[in-house]
């Protein structure tokens, strides 16, 4: 099997998050800037337990839901991905940031504004 030439892409996200994307479109897509320190900042965040109930804080301001654990899983330039856990049950939580981060000094300015303003 050999691919000559990209036709069209499907992308599968969950929760019935099904997109169909051209072959022009795929080709002009970036890689997310944020996404290859995601798993130094998510370290550095989960393994503070401070920065664990600031998460948590967070979370409960922008969803309304009081979490006994919140792990941020992955980051980039859009937001935070989360496994938390709620009533003894285990699920992913998405958080927007603010406004878009492309760098990590910007992903570091959104997460401290968002824990400003619930801390």
């Amino acid at each position: 099997f050999i691919m000559d030439d990209i036709v069209g892409c499907r992308y599968f996200g969950g929760f019935g998050g099904a997109r169909k994307f051209s072959a022009k479109d795929y080709s002009a897509a970036s890689v997310d800037p944020v996404a290859v320190f995601s798993p130094h900042v998510c370290g550095h965040m989960n393994n503070d337990r401070d920065h664990r109930r600031d998460m948590q804080a967070v979370i409960s301001d922008v969803v309304g839901l009081t979490t006994e654990d919140a792990e941020m899983v992955s980051i980039d330039r859009l937001g935070m991905n989360f496994k938390v856990m709620h009533k003894g049950q285990s699920f992913a939580l998405r958080l927007p940031f603010p406004e878009p981060a492309e760098d990590r000094v910007a992903v570091k300015q959104q997460i401290v504004k968002m824990v400003k303003a619930v801390v």
